[in-house]
């Protein structure tokens, strides 16, 4: 028994040991990836040769979500009447400004939406989501066209307006040949899109924070996507800008001389990690939606970084599994004191705590999520189920040794 007992405690030591030794690597490489969203015709091209000037002085690229045809109207409410507004393809003057910027390897081009004109729909602003299969085609495919025939190089990284898409979007994406979308956190998991998920994770006036945070965080490889606009430096009619230009500037020059920090784009930091797939993205939507989550355990989850999920959910996993053994030993230790007292009590005990065990795994398990409470209350009384069995047959065979002596 007492070997038993080493060799399961022994086990958990070494899984914990694991666990840290994955978390904390001598060499925590921090990958940081800025999305500028909304380059079109109408955009500011003054701001954008700032930006790519800037990148390119501090030897660091980024990636941009470009419009291919944008509306030039209110962009957010189809049901105005915009008889003057019109979309409106990508100029010379800017393509050749996109196509410098890839040649230097400042920029990389990832198509964000058609015009960006939302649909007429329930809750909130979407381009594509609840749109049917074939015009979500039509627009995803001339889009796609203008896109890779002007800038004379191939477009796969897709960049849902307003983060939002459903699954037509997904299965016309892999369709057309793209390979990666990044949306946000939010949006809906599809474990099987072979697509790769990046989503965005962090504004801009976050970004130097959550770097600070990344480095004590769980995950080995931490990956911050931080998503901006023009208006969140320059500002506009609705938005306050987070920071001017020369603020912007300075906190490139800030993330330089991290020594941890790694400034990449999108397809640069998957081709790193080829591991950032929808089996990936699921797990991340499903922890940050779990109700299972030890409260003591919630400051482990670091909302503005893409985690690896698979530390977090050893951590967790190894929770429940020291409540199930603790109890189970307290129940076994109470057992073997009480059981020599009648064999009754033995079958009494242990149909009363399989009834419990039942009951209790019902009850949690009532609802569409099961929580907290419920988990831990499961992981208790499968101990306490264990180690009542565990006792009794103990006791049952010591009295057959002694009937068997005697």
């Amino acid at each position: 028994m007492k070997r038993n007992i080493s060799i399961t405690l022994g086990i958990m030591l070494i899984a914990a040991l694991v666990i840290v030794v994955c978390s904390y690597p001598s060499r925590k490489r921090i990958t940081v990836v800025f999305r500028y969203d909304d380059i079109s015709e109408i955009s500011d091209t003054v701001l954008e040769t700032k930006l790519i000037s800037a990148f390119h002085s501090n030897g660091m690229a980024f990636t941009t979500g470009v419009i291919p045809f944008v509306f030039n109207g209110n962009q957010g409410d189809p049901a105005l009447d915009q008889a003057e507004a019109e979309n409106i393809p990508l100029g010379s003057a800017k393509i050749e400004l996109l196509t410098s910027a890839v040649q230097e390897g400042v920029m990389e081009v990832a198509m964000h939406g058609y015009s960006h004109q939302t649909i007429p729909a329930e809750g909130g602003h979407r381009e594509f989501k609840g749109l049917d299969y074939v015009l979500q085609y039509e627009k995803i495919s001339e889009g796609a066209s203008l896109l890779n025939d002007r800038l004379k190089t191939p477009i796969t990284t897709f960049i849902p307006p307003w983060n939002r898409y459903d699954t037509n979007t997904l299965n016309i994406l892999n369709e057309l040949g793209f390979s990666v979308l990044s949306a946000d956190q939010d949006g809906m998991p599809m474990r099987s899109s072979p697509l790769l998920f990046l989503p965005s994770t962090c504004e801009l006036s976050d970004l130097q924070k959550t770097v600070i945070n990344a480095r004590d965080s769980i995950d080995p490889r931490p990956i911050i996507v931080t998503l901006f606009h023009q208006f969140d430096i320059l500002g506009n009619d609705v938005n306050v800008p987070q920071m001017d230009f020369a603020e912007f500037n300075s906190l490139l020059e800030w993330l330089k001389v991290q020594n941890d920090v790694e400034v990449l784009t999108l397809q640069q930091a998957l081709a790193q990690d080829p591991g950032l797939n929808a089996h990936r993205y699921a797990y991340n939507w499903a922890i940050r939606d779990s109700k299972m989550i030890p409260p003591m355990l919630m400051g482990l989850i670091e909302p503005q970084i893409y985690q690896s999920p698979f530390p977090l959910i050893a951590i967790i996993a190894l929770f429940y599994l020291g409540v199930l053994l603790i109890s189970g030993l307290i129940v076994f230790l109470i057992g073997k004191s009480m059981f020599n007292i009648s064999n009754e009590l033995i079958w009494m005990a242990r149909i009363a705590v399989t009834i419990l065990l039942i009951s209790v795994v019902m009850y949690a398990f009532r609802g569409s999520k099961v929580g907290f409470r419920g988990v831990t209350g499961v992981a208790i009384f499968i101990g306490a189920t264990i180690g009542i069995w565990w006792s009794s047959l103990q006791i049952t065979k010591k009295h057959q040794e002694q009937l068997e002596s005697s």
